[in-house]
């Protein structure tokens, strides 16, 4: 999870919407695999 952590930290000056979106989609994903 720090990894994600650090990763909005580098991002952060950046802003690109795409970073966002794909971290978005890959937690969310994670968090369906996890439930089942």
């Amino acid at each position: 999870m720090f990894l994600y952590i650090w990763l909005i930290c580098a991002f952060d000056d950046v802003h690109s919407d795409a970073v966002w979106a794909l971290m978005i989609r890959d937690v969310t994903c994670m968090l369906n695999n996890s439930h089942g």
